[in-house]
C-alpha cells in the first residue's frame, strides 16, 4: 500500500508534464511501463505456493469461486462491505477533476499535483503511521467497522462546494480510504487460510471490479444534475458499508482480533 502511495505520488506529476507534449502521450507512456510490467511479472515473480495437492481437478467456469463466495457466512459480509467501498471511491475518482474544475476553476497541471499530495499522504499512512499509530492504539476489528463513517463524513464534507472544507475532507478521506483498503484486504486474507487465499482474493478483486463499472456510472449520471451529488450518494455507499460491517458480521469473526494480519510494512 505504501509502495503504491508513493507510484501515487509520481505518476499524476508525469501525467501532467507529459500531457503538455500531447494530450496522447501519457496513454502511451503508460502502455509502455504496463508492458514492461508483464514482462517483469512473467519473469521475475517467483511461485510462492508450491505445496499444492497434485492431481486436482481444475474448475474454470469463472461462477464457481462466486457461488463459493456467497455462501460463505465468514467471508461474505466483507464482500459486500468491499463493493460499497469500491462503488465510493470509484465515483470519487471518476469526477474528481471534474468537480475541481467545475466548482473551483483549478486546471489540470494543479490537479495532477493535488494527486501527488494525495499519494504522499498515502504512503506516509500506510507506511509510518499504520504500524507505529493506528495498529498501536486501535483493533483492526475497530478500524474496519468505524472508519467507513469518518469515510462517510470526509464525502459530504468535499461535496459542500468550499475550498478549505474540501481539502480538510481530503485529507480525512486519503486517511481513512488507505488504511480500510489494507486493513479488509488483509483481515480477509488471513482469514481464507492458505489453500483458499488467491481464490477469495480474486472474489475480492472480482467485487471490487464490479465496483468499478458501476460507480462511474452512477457518478456521472448525478454529476450532471448536480456536481455535490456524487459525493452525497457516496457517503450514502460508505454508510451501507458500515451497517453491513456492524450488524451482518459473525460472532465467530471476532477471533480473528488477536492475530496480526496486516504485514508489516516500510
Amino acid at each position: 500500500g505504501a509502495i503504491f502511495g508513493i507510484a501515487f505520488i509520481v505518476g499524476p506529476v508525469f501525467g501532467s508534464l507529459l500531457s503538455s507534449i500531447s494530450p496522447a502521450f501519457p496513454f502511451w507512456f503508460a502502455g509502455e511501463l504496463a508492458t514492461a510490467n508483464l514482462v517483469g511479472a512473467i519473469f521475475f515473480l517467483p511461485e510462492t505456493h508450491n505445496d499444492r495437492k497434485k492431481g486436482g481437478k481444475i474448475n474454470f467456469n469463472p461462477f464457481v469461486p462466486i457461488g463459493r463466495a456467497m455462501k460463505d457466512v465468514l467471508l461474505r459480509s466483507r464482500y459486500a462491505a468491499w463493493f460499497f467501498f469500491g462503488l465510493a471511491t470509484s465515483m470519487l475518482q471518476a469526477i474528481f477533476a471534474l468537480y475541481l474544475g467545475v466548482q473551483f476553476g483549478i486546471k489540470t497541471t494543479l490537479i495532477g499535483f493535488i494527486f501527488a499530495g494525495m499519494g504522499g499522504l498515502m504512503a506516509f499512512n500506510q507506511g509510518i503511521l499504520l504500524k507505529r499509530f493506528w495498529l498501536k492504539k486501535f483493533q483492526e476489528s475497530f478500524l474496519e467497522i468505524w472508519l467507513f463513517i469518518f469515510f462517510a463524513v470526509a464525502f459530504l464534507l468535499m461535496g459542500i462546494g468550499n475550498i478549505y472544507i474540501f481539502l480538510f475532507g481530503l485529507v480525512i478521506n486519503v486517511f481513512a480510504q488507505s488504511i480500510l483498503r489494507v486493513v479488509i484486504s488483509s483481515r480477509v486474507s488471513g482469514m481464507a487460510g492458505k489453500e483458499k487465499r488467491g481464490e477469495v482474493m480474486g472474489v475480492m478483486a472480482s467485487v471490487l471490479s464490479a465496483a468499478m463499472i458501476t460507480g462511474p456510472l452512477i457518478a456521472g449520471v448525478v454529476f450532471e444534475a448536480h456536481p455535490s451529488l456524487p459525493f452525497v450518494f457516496g457517503a450514502l455507499s460508505l454508510l451501507a458499508a458500515f451497517v453491513v460491517m456492524k450488524f451482518a458480521c459473525k460472532p465467530g469473526q471476532e477471533k480473528y482480533d488477536q492475530e496480526s494480519i496486516v504485514p508489516e510494512v516500510l
